[in-house]
């Protein structure tokens, strides 16, 4: 495998390809023989691993609900550009993007602008709602058991961690600080290309949280936008989430 994982940044560097389809593996049956065509009957097998996806349509009047209340939720388009890029980078197989996006919106709504590992711990630890979306989470039956339940206990494992919502802080802000950096020369663990299907654990439950909390903003601002409309009846209409 390391050799083919040469082959595919080298032909991106100098060959122009854009990347071999490592989760779309094809198997080829090809007889020399007379005798051996006989025996086959199926020359190509494949395999797609992909998140099954329905197009989506947006009904007209939904739209128009939208439309009018983009004024009130302007100031989460950035954070939900992020959120998009998060379903779009986990729908791609590109965990560690995915995680990376994800955690923009974690830093911007609880971390207060501290970047520190032990701080931005902290300042999570702060956030009534971030700990008990993560209380929510571990008590998830998709978290307390099977490969999400394994695969977020070993990340705990690796940074000596307990289970709890401590340590799964821990385990996100330590995860940034592997993905965010890479040195070729030092013995410790990075995100690199070929390790997305790694990091899928951690980027489910960052998605499951910057989702949790950008649905917490959508509510104040309603709610404050509802409060403001009171007072000017004028104003007053119907609201709807974006």
């Amino acid at each position: 495998m390391s050799d083919f994982r040469q082959l595919e940044s080298m032909l991106g560097f100098s060959g122009g390809i854009s990347s071999i389809e490592w989760n779309s593996p094809t198997i080829a049956l090809i007889p020399e023989t007379d005798e051996e065509k006989s025996r086959v009957q199926v020359n190509n097998i494949y395999v797609r691993k992909f998140f099954e996806e329905t197009p989506k349509r947006i009904p007209k009047s939904y739209l128009e609900k939208v439309v009018k209340s983009m004024e009130v939720y302007e100031s989460l388009t950035v954070l939900q550009a992020f959120h998009r890029e998060v379903q779009n980078e986990m729908r791609a197989h590109r965990f560690i993007h995915a995680f990376v996006n994800g955690f923009y919106i974690l830093e911007s709504l609880y971390a207060n602008g501290k970047f520190g590992q032990d701080q931005v711990i902290a300042e999570f630890e702060k956030s009534p709602s971030l700990c008990q979306s993560a209380e929510s989470l571990l008590a998830k039956k998709t978290f307390c058991e099977g490969e999400h339940q394994a695969g977020l206990q070993k990340a705990l494992n690796y940074y000596q961690k307990k289970w709890g919502v401590r340590g799964l802080f821990y385990a996100i802000v330590a995860t940034r600080g592997e993905l965010h950096h890479y040195v070729a020369t030092r013995n410790r663990r990075y995100g690199t290309p070929f390790r997305h299907d790694e990091y899928y654990t951690m980027a489910l439950t960052v998605s499951y949280l910057e989702s949790a909390g950008i649905a917490r903003e959508i509510d104040r601002l309603k709610q404050a936008h509802q409060a403001k409309t009171a007072l000017h009846p004028l104003r007053r209409g119907r609201l709807d989430e974006p």
